[in-house]
């Protein structure tokens, strides 16, 4: 099982829905896994979230994803990964802390 460490929320308001804020959440891997990046929005039914890899993170899909959970800060972090070279989960770990004033959520999963 490889623990993936939540590291950016944040909302986007719907205006359709009077502005109900829709959440979004990026997780991130520090282990050998071949999907290391974690996405994840919605709420109930309306769920709905994967692992991907630092490449695919990178893409236009998932540019809105980072700026809505606040997790543009993790940009430089997901583009060492996507050159293959590993991230010290320490350094951003404690850069969380510095930003939250508290450690992040993690998950395990088998599905990375």
């Amino acid at each position: 099982m490889a623990r993936y460490f939540v590291l950016a929320k944040g909302t986007k308001p719907l205006p359709q829905s009077n502005n109900f804020p829709w959440p979004y959440e990026i997780a991130i891997c520090f282990e050998a896994v071949l999907s290391p990046i974690g996405f994840a929005e919605g709420v109930g039914h309306g769920q709905a979230g994967g692992h991907f890899s630092a490449q695919d993170a990178l893409g236009p899909t998932w540019r809105e994803h980072f700026f809505y959970a606040g997790g543009e800060w993790l940009l430089p972090f997901v583009r060492e990964l996507a050159a293959g070279r590993s991230v010290p989960s320490a350094l951003v770990l404690k850069k969380y802390q510095e930003l939250h004033g508290v450690e992040p959520q993690s998950y395990e999963s088998n599905l990375s």
